[in-house]
């Protein structure tokens, strides 16, 4: 289960295992495995001096979650519908 999973806080979410709860690299997987995935909210990092994350501006959210290069600001996020 999801036990066995590694958790590294420092890494980004192993997407596969945010969207599934399942991760079929188990415990050689190089990402982290949040134990509450579902309920806790991702931290985006603070980057300032870099432009702010172009995906995070347009759709509030970025896959790349600890490794993006780019800063992802509170509140610069206006997610469009359609």
């Amino acid at each position: 289960g999801a036990d066995a999973l590694p958790q590294r806080p420092d890494m980004a979410p192993c997407s596969f295992f945010v969207r599934t709860g399942h991760c079929k690299y188990g415990a050689t997987c190089k990402w982290d495995h949040p134990p509450d995935r579902k309920s806790k909210k991702l931290v985006l990092p603070r980057r300032e001096g870099q432009p702010t994350c172009p995906h995070f501006l347009k759709f509030g959210h970025c896959g790349f979650y600890q490794q993006c290069k780019y800063d992802h600001p509170p509140g610069a996020a206006t997610p469009t519908n359609g």
